[in-house]
């Protein structure tokens, strides 16, 4: 009986794991040690559902706890050495050796990423060098954040300005549409997709996504001087700027740009469920993307100290009365709402929404009907915070509010 018990706790705990059920997964490993039993399996489960939930410290100790009683788990080890350096800043160069040699032979880009980084942060630079070239070498996506810091490591030779160049090249992509208008739309998307291109708004377009992987942070400097030159040559009097998730963040930071770089342009802003507090590390952005960032901000120095210098969005205030900035966000998302409670100095649009995903009752084309709502598609954050999925109520009855489009907004 005790055994069939062991095994109940342990398949339970499998599943919920595997449903992303990462609280209720705790709760039940908790039940199977506070009973006695002793699992390295669990332990290792307990560390990637506390590094879930963004719970650091808990995690790096139930990695350390698997490795006790199996000294092989080579994921716990690697996530545990990496850990310890976020943590405490104070591996040693067998350590970092150690992680490089495990992400080298198990050909893991991600892991190498990581590690080249943290070899940044402690002076080694030829081996971050090194390793960066391998990941531009593979079929795996670089980043502009991988060529910044190859640029830096060779800071002092004749191949700083080629990779300073990758840099730039790569720190966003766009898409511009000149229709002759006096106003500019702007869009920022949360994925590597544009974002709103079938939106039907009369103005000129810009469609933007970020490939520096940073919510826009280390690349609204760039956007910006973009769309200096692009008002310079088109002499536009109104720019609307819409973004969406971490594209609402990046949709605040190049509003601030705007309003102080272009002044005489009228500026109309909508931040869809934005992400406020990007630094230092905020553990109520419980979604994939941002742990990632999170990660390249502790793991690399030359990272953290370029965000580190960039104003927080809760600091970011209205220049003008011309100006208007909407943040919508879902009154039953917990995440966003508390997000949003830190930009009370703008106009709060809450909406009587349970998901992440506030642009679609807004954006949704006349005359669709809730058969088309279940049709759409969400971005891998959106699905592990839930997506749409059982929404398609509560999206329909903001739809039914005439005054609830996106358009209605940027005319205002």
């Amino acid at each position: 009986m005790l055994s069939e018990k062991i095994d109940v706790l342990i398949n339970t705990a499998k599943i919920l794991y595997k449903k992303s059920r990462f609280s209720s997964c705790v709760d039940v490993c908790n039940i199977f040690i506070e009973e006695g039993n002793s699992s390295y399996y669990i332990y290792e489960l307990l560390g990637e559902c506390y590094y879930r939930l963004n719970m650091l410290d808990l995690s790096l100790n139930s990695f350390k706890n698997a490795l006790e009683l199996n000294n092989k788990l080579v994921s716990a080890k690697f996530k545990s050495i990496v850990l310890k350096h976020r943590l405490h800043r104070n591996l040693t160069i067998k350590e970092i050796t150690e992680i490089e040699s495990v992400a080298v032979k198990r050909n893991n880009m991600n892991w190498l990423r990581s590690v080249s980084y943290i070899q940044y942060s402690y002076g080694m630079y030829d081996e971050c060098f090194k390793n960066l070239k391998r990941l531009e070498e593979s079929d795996s996506i670089i980043y502009s954040l991988d060529y910044m810091t190859m640029a830096e490591c060779c800071k002092r030779d004749n191949e700083y300005e080629k990779y300073n160049l990758k840099e730039l090249d790569n720190t966003f992509y766009y898409k511009y549409e000149n229709n002759k208008s006096s106003t500019l739309l702007v869009t920022l998307s949360a994925t590597n997709n544009f974002a709103l291109q079938k939106y039907e708004y009369s103005s000129d377009k810009l469609f933007l996504t970020d490939n520096s992987h940073s919510y826009y942070m280390l690349s609204y400097n760039k956007i910006g001087k973009l769309i200096e030159k692009l008002c310079n040559d088109n002499n536009y009097r109104k720019i609307c700027i819409v973004g969406l998730s971490k594209g609402g963040t990046g949709a605040l930071y190049l509003f601030d740009y705007i309003q102080n770089h272009i002044p005489s342009v009228e500026i109309r802003c909508i931040a869809f469920s934005p992400q406020v507090n990007i630094y230092p590390f905020n553990r109520n952005l419980n979604i994939p993307s941002y742990r990632k960032l999170q990660e390249y901000i502790d793991c690399n120095t030359l990272i953290e100290h370029k965000v580190q210098n960039v104003k927080p969005i809760k600091n970011i205030i209205l220049n003008s009365s011309q100006n208007k900035v909407f943040v919508f966000y879902g009154r039953n998302f917990t995440m966003d709402l508390i997000e949003a409670r830190e930009l009370k100095h703008f106009e709060l649009v809450e909406l009587p929404y349970s998901g992440h995903a506030t642009v679609i009752p807004l954006t949704v084309p006349e005359g669709k009907t809730k058969e088309w709502l279940s049709n759409l598609t969400v971005d891998p954050d959106l699905a592990a915070l839930g997506g749409i999925t059982d929404l398609i109520d509560e999206i329909w009855e903001i739809y039914q509010n005439s005054n609830m489009r996106l358009y209605k907004f940027l005319d205002s």
